[in-house]
């Protein structure tokens, strides 16, 4: 047993300097079964092929935002009861109406749903999420934002509100998060001119969207990441065991360059695997 795992392992005369997890049919053996095992796993949770249900809570994205207002310095935000109605009228109403943004199809404003809620401020913001699977992923892709960061680091706001909803919009399965952020004042006191709201479908960088990813992966997904991790450094070390390879061996030495090969195959399938749970729009 012992020497069938040192031979599947590392590179040795014994297995022409090739181990056997990094051989061809070795290789898409250990595919299919990560990869089939962690569709068998989704799907038994959740129905999906992903298989990750939205983890997303208003208590977890107010831990979230304060974290980031202490590291800057400014006082925490407090949870407002007519915030989180304004919120969840302005999720029904993307849903009811299917659209995605911050201003309705009708032109309605998001201002719209803090009179509704009956909640006067002297300013106000709103960012809006779509599709990320935790609290941290939403806060990671706002922070990422610098429309959408300055809501969560604006000085003057001292209230937020959050919504999180889940139907279908536009024909495809959703969760959206809509934040609204505010300063109370004296009732029917509202400034227009100095309402701030989040640019809609910023663009993420490649990093957040790796880290929202490794955020957000199943159990599943993380056993295929260690495994395939494992397969590229098995490859890695006998792409460098190459050069110690005896001259009297009968194989050209471009042979041997394989290793270097499904090392890059290994490293794209993870970084594949992780941009995959790392979606959503702002």
């Amino acid at each position: 047993m012992h020497r069938h795992i040192l031979l599947a392992i590392f590179p040795h005369q014994a297995n022409d300097y090739q181990p056997h997890l990094v051989r061809r049919y070795a290789l898409l053996a250990v595919l299919v079964l990560v990869v089939g095992a962690q569709f068998l796993y989704n799907f038994s949770q959740t129905g999906s092929v992903l298989g990750e249900k939205a983890n997303v809570s208003s208590e977890a994205l107010l831990v979230e935002a304060n974290k980031e207002r202490q590291a800057n310095g400014l006082t925490e935000l407090r949870i407002s009861e007519k915030l989180s109605h304004a919120a969840e009228l302005k999720a029904d109403d993307m849903f009811e109406k299917q659209y995605w943004g911050h201003t309705a199809p009708d032109g309605t404003e998001p201002w719209r749903w803090l009179a509704e809620a009956d909640y006067s401020y002297t300013r106000a913001g709103e960012n809006l999420a779509k599709n990320f699977y935790t609290a941290e992923a939403v806060n990671a892709a706002w922070m990422d934002s610098p429309e959408h960061r300055k809501n969560i680091l604006e000085p003057d706001y001292t209230e937020v509100g959050f919504a999180v909803a889940s139907d279908t919009l536009e024909g495809e399965a959703a969760t959206i998060v809509v934040a609204l952020y505010g300063r109370p004042t004296s009732a029917g006191a509202v400034s227009p001119e100095a309402l701030v709201a989040s640019a809609q479908n910023g663009s993420l960088s490649l990093l957040t969207r790796i880290g929202i990813g490794l955020q957000s992966v199943t159990p599943a997904a993380l056993g295929s990441i260690a495994v395939l991790t494992l397969l590229m450094m098995i490859a890695f070390a006998a792409h460098l065991y190459r050069d110690y390879i005896p001259e009297s061996i009968n194989h050209p030495r471009h042979r041997h360059n394989h290793g270097a090969i499904k090392m890059s195959l290994m490293f794209t399938l993870i970084v594949a695997m992780i941009l995959l749970y790392g979606g959503g729009q702002i």
